[in-house]
Order: C-alpha cells, then structure tokens, then sequence
C-alpha cells in the first residue's frame, strides 16, 4: 500500500502512535491533500483508510468535471 502512494506521488504522514483502552491507535493524512485522514490500529489499515478516502474524492472530482463539461 506504501508503494502505490510513492507510485502515486502522494506522501503520507503517520503521526505519533496513541493508546485508548491498551490498543494502539495509527494516524496519518496525506500530505498534498492533508483533510484526507485514516485511522485505524494498524499502519495497514490507516493505508488502505486513506486510500479509500483518496479514491472517493477522485470520483468526486471527476464526477464535478464531467457536470461542468455538460453545461
């Protein structure tokens, strides 16, 4: 999952590891578009969060451009 943000020329920020409830809590937002943010309790699962994330704000723009396109 790392390699496909490098592929994609987006670098992710995992910020500090937190605790709640004796389980340990990853962050990390992706630096071009920091609002787009993953949580998770593993680095994987913050990875494919914000991949996620990534992926729907894509469509979202695309989505906005094909609308603009029509008018």
């Amino acid at each position: 999952m790392e390699r496909w943000f490098e592929e994609t020329q987006l670098q992710v920020i995992e910020l500090p590891i937190e605790w709640q409830e004796n389980r340990p809590v990853y962050r990390a937002f992706i630096r071009e578009l920091p609002t787009i943010q993953g949580e998770g309790t593993s680095r994987q699962a913050v990875y494919r969060q914000s991949a996620e994330a990534y992926a729907a704000y894509l469509a979202q723009l695309r989505e906005v451009s094909m609308r603009h396109r029509k008018k």
